[in-house]
């Protein structure tokens, strides 16, 4: 955007929304403006009725003036759309001013389409003139607002080239029913004479133009890639505005968190982490967990690490998980935990490296310590006995095991898996 239009911008920060069209020009000062011009070119039309040919000496001037001007506007607005603007600046002295740059080069357009429409004398070849005119103007604008310059804009191979990177989608659909509904308003205020409702023909007139150049910036503003336009606002601007205030939220927390751990107040540090996790839905756990696993003492890492296996093994990410238990049983090899039993016979149905086993092995050694009352703790003892005897070869913790399953869950005594395994361990 040019940097004049861009100042008198009143930005706000915070999340893209979808850019509005339909209920455009209901908006209070959208509205108002469309009054203030529809009362210009009714006074226009009732004094060329009144007072025929003085009418018009008078009324030349003020005609050319409100076209310039509701025109630039028109240009405003779908500059400021084609960047992301929900709402561009209220028409005033100030933005004239401060964008008479890229205005005049819009004026300059207009003028010269007017021109040569009206330089043509036969009616019919006017009216196709003024046909052209209107499907032209909003092509020249949209290169206006891309490249700020007017050679573009009147460049005939940047008008083939703006066209062929549109996409055919909803938007396009939306914007040429506007444009058919603009053409069937131009030519009603031509032809028809609504006596004392002309200024209602009229306002539905300049309405369908604010709907058109609206619908336009919209549209260049969902094609903002393919043709080079730099916007202010997008979905994705926000998404990564968004992720960047979430970085800082995560930054000034973990220097908290820090403090807490390095006071010595770990279980109050644990409690900080859980509730902040919770409070945003664990959606940046494992950016938490990335950054505790550096720090000096892997102690909060621990702690953590207990409820990020179980969420990870419940979301799928299995090989995730192992990754955290290898680090959590290099970081203390005499205890690594879980915080369910069902994510031991999750992780256990997967394919495991060896040193995973290692792992598996502590934690079903001490399923019976972590999970007295747990519905399939014999066979977690069963599964204890089996990589015990299979992977490690040691028959007597595999023993152990299946003396453990005798004493705490009888029933599983008479399975077949134990029967089986018993047999080979005495053999």
């Amino acid at each position: 955007m040019p940097r004049r239009l861009e100042s008198v911008s009143s930005r706000k920060s915070g999340s893209f929304e979808p850019l509005q069209v339909l209920t455009f020009p209901l908006r209070a000062s959208n509205a108002l403006v469309l009054l203030l011009f529809t009362l210009t070119f009714s006074w226009i039309e009732f004094s060329l009725r009144i007072f025929g040919a003085e009418g018009l000496i008078i009324s030349i001037g003020l005609f050319y003036v409100s076209c310039v001007l509701f025109f630039g506007y028109m240009f405003v607005i779908l500059d400021f759309t084609a960047r992301g603007h929900q709402q561009p600046p209220m028409l005033s002295n100030s933005l004239l001013r401060s964008a008479q740059g890229p205005l005049l080069k819009e004026c300059l357009l207009i003028s010269s389409l007017f021109a040569l429409v009206y330089l043509i004398n036969d009616p019919y070849w006017q009216l196709l003139a003024g046909i052209a005119m209107l499907i032209l103007l909003p092509v020249v604008t949209s290169l206006l607002v891309i490249y700020d310059s007017l050679f573009a804009a009147l460049n005939p191979l940047n008008w083939v080239g703006m066209v062929r990177h549109l996409q055919m989608g909803p938007r396009m659909l939306h914007y040429l029913l506007l444009f058919g509904l603009l053409l069937l308003c131009c030519f009603i205020v031509v032809s028809e004479n609504w006596g004392w409702l002309n200024p209602l023909k009229l306002f539905a007139c300049l309405a369908s133009f604010m709907l058109v150049f609206r619908c336009l910036g919209a549209l260049l503003h969902d094609n903002a890639a393919a043709l080079g336009l730099e916007v202010n606002f997008s979905e994705t601007r926000s998404a990564a505005a968004a992720y960047r205030e979430e970085d800082q939220v995560a930054a000034d927390f973990l220097f908290d968190l820090h403090r807490l751990a390095h006071n010595g107040k770990l279980a109050e540090a644990a409690k900080t982490l859980e509730a902040h996790l919770k409070a945003y839905r664990y959606q940046r756990e494992g950016y938490y967990f990335n950054a505790l696993m550096e720090w000096s003492s892997p102690a909060l890492a621990l702690r953590a690490g207990v409820g990020y296996v179980d969420r990870l093994v419940a979301a799928g990410e299995i090989g995730r998980a192992w990754d955290v238990l290898v680090f959590c049983f290099n970081a203390d090899g005499e205890r690594v935990e879980i915080g369910q039993g069902a994510t031991m016979f999750m992780l256990a149905a997967f394919p495991r490296l060896p040193e995973h086993n290692v792992i598996l092995w502590h934690l079903l050694r001490n399923f019976e310590t972590d999970f007295p009352r747990h519905p399939r703790l014999g066979e977690a003892l069963l599964l204890a006995a089996r990589v015990a005897y299979v992977d490690f070869h040691d028959r007597a913790g595999a023993r152990e095991c299946l003396a453990r399953i005798q004493r705490v869950a009888p029933l599983c005594v008479e399975s077949a898996e134990f029967v089986e395994l018993a047999r080979q361990i005495r053999s």
